[in-house]
């Protein structure tokens, strides 16, 4: 079993415990569609795809295993480090940059280093395929992602 595979099945345990079913399908629903952009984006922008796909399935691990988003994206690295310490699925250095993205994914506004603009964009384009009124905070970064991607705006 690949380090994603091991990721996915922990991921799967997370949210397999949710009890509320809504929860649980936006759980999926959202973790898995911002790992999916974020390979598309990462082969687009030559980044590491294993690395940015397990910073996007651990990005909101802090809201699904608590069922609050409060200070997710802090809180969230924290125990992505954790688990990805605890599965011994990583490097240190790789840890630092998942754990970095994560930590920096809801600072929308802000520019960061490759990884955490990956993660941003990937979230930004998740929640804009899912709900296609783009809410405000997210237009320009979701207009921007639609014109590297070849796509109209």
């Amino acid at each position: 079993m690949n380090r994603v595979d091991i990721l996915r099945d922990y991921i799967n345990n997370v949210l397999n415990s949710i009890r509320d079913d809504e929860f649980k399908a936006m759980g999926y629903i959202h973790l898995y569609g911002v790992a999916q952009a974020s390979v598309l984006l990462a082969k687009k922008r030559k980044l590491g795809e294993e690395l940015c796909e397990m910073a996007a399935l651990l990005h909101d691990i802090y809201t699904y295993q608590n069922n609050t988003s409060k200070d997710h994206a802090v809180k969230g690295a924290v125990i992505a480090r954790e688990i990805l310490e605890e599965l011994e699925i990583a490097s240190y250095e790789e840890i630092d940059i998942i754990c970095t993205a994560i930590y920096n994914h809801s600072s929308k506004a802000m520019v960061h280093d490759s990884y955490s603009e990956l993660l941003k964009d990937a979230d930004v384009l998740q929640h804009n395929l899912y709900h296609p009124d783009v809410p405000d905070h997210e237009k320009k970064r979701y207009e921007a992602l639609l014109k590297e991607l070849g796509l109209c705006v």
